[in-house]
């Protein structure tokens, strides 16, 4: 066996009932749907077998405290982690239980004939404001620490402006928008492209880093799908610059010096860009099943 096909065997997860089952949720905070700027709870629900949506709404009962929790299923095809969320506010510090009636038929396997049952607990936004601000305040303009900064207030504008909110009698004065610093970001980053489409990694500097080239096109372009002002032809030859490289790399497969993709967002110039995801902007753990 050829070793990239064995090295896919050896990772591929081992099912070792038909019966389904459910793993611990995943609860995050990401992206709100109805309120530009904001973040919403969040949570993934994952099986060892594709389920249908449709088949799960009429069986899923979210409560806190043994109250109901009103929630909608966010993810519309057939999947093994079916994304919901919170139309509700809950408190943190108790958990959430999570039932599903009988009755839910996996597209493989064997449909479930009892209650499947988890529990998760609610993250505190709060757990994470220190390092937000750390970034927020970074103290240096290259191109890496200018798209850390920046990243972040796509998601949780709300967040980034009640940390960085002046006190005292200048503060209407000097209110923090985080809009206005992502916005001032992207003009920073279009500034400091290179003749050849990447991007230098310090302002007025002439030699670039296709690493945090690469990471600054993914921000252009989940800032653009955000609804912020992006060039255009800045970030088309920003992509025909990364694929380039791509296409001219010769190291082994191996290799951790040259990525081997692209940004997870960045489509094609010629394509058009897809559809912004709310879920959470860091991917949760994927969770191995025995």
């Amino acid at each position: 066996m050829p070793s990239g096909k064995q090295e896919l065997a050896l990772n591929r997860p081992k099912f070792h009932t038909p019966y389904l089952k459910m793993a611990a949720p995943q609860v995050f905070y990401g992206s709100s749907k109805r309120a530009a700027g904001t973040a919403e709870l969040a949570a993934n629900l994952v099986f060892n077998y594709p389920v249908r949506p449709a088949d799960l709404r009429s069986r899923l009962r979210v409560s806190q405290d043994g109250k109901p929790v009103a929630v909608e299923i966010s993810t519309a095809e057939p999947d093994a982690t079916l994304g919901i969320s919170f139309k509700q506010d809950v408190k943190v510090g108790t958990p959430l239980r999570i039932d599903i009636a009988p009755g839910l038929r996996p597209a493989t396997g064997t449909v479930a004939t009892t209650t499947l049952t988890a529990q998760a607990e609610v993250p505190d936004q709060n757990e994470f404001s220190k390092d937000l601000r750390y970034l927020l305040q970074y103290p240096y303009g290259c191109l890496e620490q200018t798209v850390s900064a920046a990243f972040p207030q796509l998601y949780y504008a709300d967040l980034a402006a009640t940390l960085q909110q002046k006190t005292g009698a200048a503060a209407k004065a000097q209110r923090y928008n985080p809009n206005y610093h992502v916005q001032e970001a992207i003009r920073k980053i279009e500034s400091m492209q290179l003749y050849n489409g990447s991007l230098s990694y310090w302002p007025g500097g002439d030699y670039d880093n296709w690493w945090a080239t690469a990471y600054a096109a993914h921000f252009l372009q989940e800032a653009q799908q955000a609804g912020f002002a992006v060039n255009k032809s800045v970030l088309d030859k920003t992509l025909k610059y990364l694929q380039f490289r791509l296409k001219s790399a010769k190291l082994s497969p191996t290799s951790t010096s040259t990525p081997t993709t692209l940004p997870a967002s960045a489509p094609s110039p010629a394509r058009k860009s897809p559809t912004r995801s709310t879920s959470s902007p860091w991917p949760a753990a994927k969770t191995p099943w025995p």
